[in-house]
């Protein structure tokens, strides 16, 4: 009786460790769709940012060479593995590259070309 009441309790036990375990993987676990949204920034050109909201909204602070100014692009954007699509209210759309950093990196960035831009701490202004 001992033995099957221990069993029992043993893998009740197991049970709730791993019930316990996985749930909190569930809540603690970020999607990188979910990442995406907030700030981020280009290092050393910080003006160049881009913002992600949850409606699927974006807005892009760039600088235009051929005109020499800074630019506000604006549209919506996609995620599909690692392709992130911008489609641009203005003109065509563009993808970059959004994936999570190796060998311990935990960072998501964002490249395409001479773009990189890194999640920013701050919270935006929009």
């Amino acid at each position: 009786m001992t033995s099957i009441i221990s069993k029992s309790i043993a893998c009740t036990l197991i049970f709730v460790l791993s019930t316990t375990r996985i749930n909190s993987k569930n809540v603690s676990f970020i999607t990188p769709k979910e990442y995406i949204l907030g700030c981020w920034f280009q290092p050393h050109t910080a003006f160049i940012q881009m913002k992600f909201r949850r409606d699927g909204q974006f807005e892009f602070n760039d600088y235009n060479n051929i005109l020499d100014k800074e630019e506000v692009l604006r549209g919506h954007y996609s995620i599909t593995g690692t392709m992130l699509t911008l489609f641009y209210n203005d003109r065509p759309k563009q993808n970059f590259r959004y994936y999570k950093g190796s060998k311990g990196d935990t960072n998501y960035y964002i490249k395409n070309g001479g773009y990189y831009l890194v999640k920013s701490g701050a919270t935006c202004d929009w």
